[in-house]
Formats: C-alpha cells, structure tokens, sequence
C-alpha cells in the first residue's frame, strides 16, 4: 500500500497528469490524436524520428541517454518508435491511473479517450513482443488499480474503453496486483488480530484496575471517616 501511495505521488507521473489537465479542452483532441500517431506509426512498421513532439514529451526526450523507458528488449535494441511508444504509454497510463474515473473514459467521446489510447498501445506493444519496462510496469499496476476500482463501483459508467483496456491489460500486471492484494489482505488480518488481543487485554485488566481503584477508595474512607 505505502509502495502504491508513493508511485501515485511521484513527481514524474504527477507533472504528466499536471500538463493535461493544463490544457484546454480544445487542445486535448488534437493531443490524443498526435499520441494515436504515434500507434499508427508503430502498427506501420515507421520507425523514423518524429519532428512533431508534443510538449509533455520534451522531457523524456531530453533525457533519452538516462531514462529507464529505453531498456532493451531481450538483449536487442528496439525501433525508436516503438521506444518512443513505451515512453508515451507511460504519459498515458499516468492519465488514466490518476485523472478522475470518468474523464478518462469521456475526456473526448466513445472513439477517442486516454482509457482507448491506453488499450491500443498496449495491444500493439504486447502484440509485438516487446519487453515493458519498469517504468511502465509500474504505472500499469496503478492502472490495473484503477481498473478494479471501477469495476467494483457500481456509480460508475462501464463505458466500453474499460472494457478494452481490462482485455488489453499484460496478464503478469494481472498476477501481481492479485499477489499484493492477498498480501495486502494478510496484513490487514494480521492488524485485526493485533487490535483484538490489544482489545483483549485491555479488558482483562479493567476488572484489576477497578479492584485496586475500589481498594483504595476503602482505605482512604478508614483514615478519613466521615464527619472527621
């Protein structure tokens, strides 16, 4: 749990979230189509270099010699693009892990949402075999809990993006979230019994307190008689 608060929190993932929210609502379709770009490049085998880099992603390609994103896959170096895609996909996941539930869904309409970009991305990358990096699989682990959370919230509209990121989702996301939860769980069976048996104790020693407490009050009455 204190893992999850602390990859919520990074300042990283929140300047991703920050720079959307930043932008206008006119501006935020032609920023989910300029990420869509980036999937249709990589579906058509493109890897040249794009000139037309979004803002939100100066900062991870500034930093192209550094960033945990570039790792290889299996021992060999990946297309640019299909680099670019897993840093991208990390922006988006970043949206749909922490934006509210259904902006999300809705920001744009039924044909272009983060949930919908998120789905194609990963349905490429998985399809292509690619290794997802640490980063990625971070944030796909806050996805996945944000996943549950609107599956289990029946005020919440089931849009069909849902759908389609859950279905796209990488199995291992899937058994990792299910091994921290049973984990989760153990803990938080482990604190219950701790609070009973501290519950537990507390009422075994009352009946002693009241005892003495009753004592004393009898060997104040003896030295000070009423009346005295």
């Amino acid at each position: 749990e204190a893992s999850v608060e602390v990859w919520k929190a990074h300042t990283r993932l929140q300047r991703h979230v920050a720079r959307f929210l930043a932008k206008p609502t006119p501006a935020i379709p032609g920023l989910l189509l300029r990420y869509q770009g980036e999937v249709n490049n990589n579906n058509n085998n493109n890897n040249s270099n794009n000139t037309n880099n979004d803002n939100d992603d100066n900062d991870d390609n500034n930093n192209t010699n550094n960033d945990n994103d570039n790792n290889s896959n299996n021992g060999e170096l990946i297309g640019c693009a299909t680099q670019r895609l897993l840093r991208l996909a990390v922006h988006v996941g970043a949206w749909v892990a922490l934006l509210p539930a259904e902006r999300v869904a809705a920001a744009i309409s039924e044909q272009l949402s983060p949930a919908k970009l998120l789905a194609g991305m990963l349905h490429l990358l998985l399809a292509e075999n690619v290794r997802i990096t640490d980063w990625l699989e971070g944030v796909l682990h806050l996805v996945a809990l944000r996943l549950d959370e609107v599956f289990r919230d029946p005020g919440l509209n089931k849009r069909v993006q849902w759908v389609e990121l859950r279905q796209s989702m990488p199995q291992s996301t899937w058994r990792k979230l299910r091994n921290d939860v049973q984990l989760y769980q153990q803990l938080q069976q482990q604190q219950r019994q701790q609070q009973q048996q501290h519950q537990q104790q507390q009422q075994q020693q009352q009946p002693q307190q009241l005892y003495l407490l009753t004592a004393s009050q009898q060997q104040q009455q003896q030295w000070n008689p009423q009346g005295s």
